[in-house]
């Protein structure tokens, strides 16, 4: 119930405050709605498989007088986890700060970059809510501070303040190694390179090329991984991964179809309606067009990535924030049809995004193969809290399905 009550929260919040673009009371809705994300998160009891292995290994973690003399070489996890996990432990040594900690993080960086870069916040939030809310604040909780980090390094992208974008780049990888991509990602804005990130027809094509090679390459990408890397500690997370559950395959045409619908067609066709009709005519979109569409182009790349090698899924964890921004920039504004820009009720509006939101959702409630009695709206739902914390039965069945003690 708690859930329901904030997605529909959320619609209202977004037809009074991004259709009608009422002000009255608008940023203390917005306050609002940032807290209560940060408390449902953060005082969650027994919520999330990702969760339940970072809480066991909680106390094993240094604390801040212990941080100078750790051996960070024999740590699984990054030294920027490790340090922020030591902050929460010279706190406490109950879980529940840790997760405050990074809720209030994750949470506030994501409401600033929606705040910063689309006027459709709510709706913006509506989506984080059915796509990413839940992976950053229940799940992937390293990878989420990764990739918060990179949010905030994204200004000094736009304004090729290069300094201080590798200074939040190098950070964001020492959170969790996959933020390394951030470090790329200026070579491909160069001039002569940018070009292939463009998003066009084209792109459609491309992707479907992509998902292609990816299914070949499936066999042997972790060992390839493994063979080329020098680093020791990405080696060893790819032998973790390659045993774990990240290293299976998607594909089927019902899984494409559903990831599709979840993370690309509608920011493709958003970007794609924008992209026209901005030639027609000029807005502050245009100003920073390329670096955008880089970002979107990565989004889709990784997505169609992880059809067939679902560990290039963790991506979508950098890139998705920038999909949402597309969807925003469309939302409720007039389309051109026939040389006439017409409006279209908040009514058509919600219809037309009503497969987003049943994808996103039904996705969680598919029957496990093995096992037609759990599924993964288990790790969040029903919900549980510190303050009156109750262990599910199911949602424990679960956790050992996972191997997640």
């Amino acid at each position: 119930m708690l859930y329901i009550t904030i997605f529909i929260s959320l619609i209202l919040l977004s037809y009074q405050y991004d259709y009608l673009n009422r002000s009255k009371g608008k940023w203390i809705s917005y306050s609002i709605v940032w807290l209560v994300f940060i408390l449902v998160a953060g005082l969650r009891y027994r919520l999330g498989i990702d969760s339940i292995r970072y809480e066991s290994g909680y106390t094993t973690l240094p604390s801040l007088s212990e941080l100078s003399s750790f051996d960070f070489s024999s740590a699984r996890y990054d030294p920027a986890y490790i340090a922020l996990n030591a902050i929460a432990r010279s706190i406490s040594d109950k879980f529940v700060v840790m997760q405050l900690i990074e809720s209030v993080y994750v949470n506030s960086v994501v409401f600033w970059f929606f705040k910063k870069y689309t006027k459709k916040i709510f709706f913006a939030i509506l989506l984080y809510f059915v796509t990413l809310y839940f992976p950053y604040t229940f799940e992937v909780l390293r990878e989420a501070c990764a990739a918060a980090t990179f949010l905030i390094g994204w200004k000094y992208f736009l304004n090729k303040d290069w300094t201080k974008y590798y200074i939040l780049s190098i950070l964001c990888t020492m959170f969790h190694t996959s933020g390394f991509v951030t470090l790329l990602l200026p070579l491909l804005y160069l001039q002569g390179i940018r070009r292939f990130f463009t998003i066009g027809y084209k792109t459609i094509f491309i992707l479907i090329g992509i998902i292609i090679l990816g299914g070949l390459i499936n066999i042997w990408l972790f060992d390839y991984i493994q063979a080329i890397t020098f680093i020791e500690g990405i080696q060893e997370k790819a032998a973790v991964y390659q045993q774990g559950e990240l290293s299976g395959s998607l594909v089927s045409y019902k899984g494409a179809i559903i990831i599709a619908m979840r993370y690309i067609i509608y920011p493709f066709l958003c970007f794609m309606i924008i992209k026209h009709q901005s030639k027609l005519k000029p807005n502050k979109f245009d100003k920073k067009y390329g670096a955008f569409e880089l970002m979107l182009t990565m989004c889709f790349i990784f997505v169609a990535l992880s059809i067939p090698i679902t560990i290039f899924y963790r991506y979508n964890n950098y890139f998705f924030p920038f999909a949402i921004v597309a969807i925003c920039n469309l939302i409720y504004s007039p389309i051109r049809i026939k040389s006439i820009y017409r409006n279209f009720s908040f009514g058509i509006w919600f219809v037309l995004f009503i497969p987003c939101f049943f994808f996103n959702i039904y996705n969680l409630f598919l029957k496990y193969p093995d096992d037609s009695c759990l599924y993964d709206a288990m790790r969040y739902y029903p919900y549980s809290s510190i303050l009156y914390p109750e262990k599910d039965e199911g949602r424990e069945r679960l956790f050992i399905y996972h191997n997640a003690f």
